[in-house]
């Protein structure tokens, strides 16, 4: 079983977008949900997923382009 990744951006401050473990992923999103109850859609709201299920190497690679595409 290999770990897949998840690649997005904050669009609210315009950071570089990042690489995360989709399984990292999916516990941020639960922790805001039993933290935030009805309102954790409106705290990830400025976060977008670019792509998921990735593998590491992928979702690295997306990044560097991305980050190179900015300059």
């Amino acid at each position: 079983m290999t770990t897949e990744y998840v690649v997005y951006i904050n669009t609210e401050e315009s950071t570089a977008p990042f690489a995360m473990r989709k399984r990292t992923w999916d516990l941020m999103i639960q922790m805001h949900k039993d933290q935030y109850g009805d309102a954790w859609e409106g705290y990830l709201k400025p976060y977008k997923v670019l792509a998921q299920g990735l593998s590491e190497e992928h979702a690295e690679g997306l990044v560097k382009l991305m980050k190179a595409g900015e300059t």
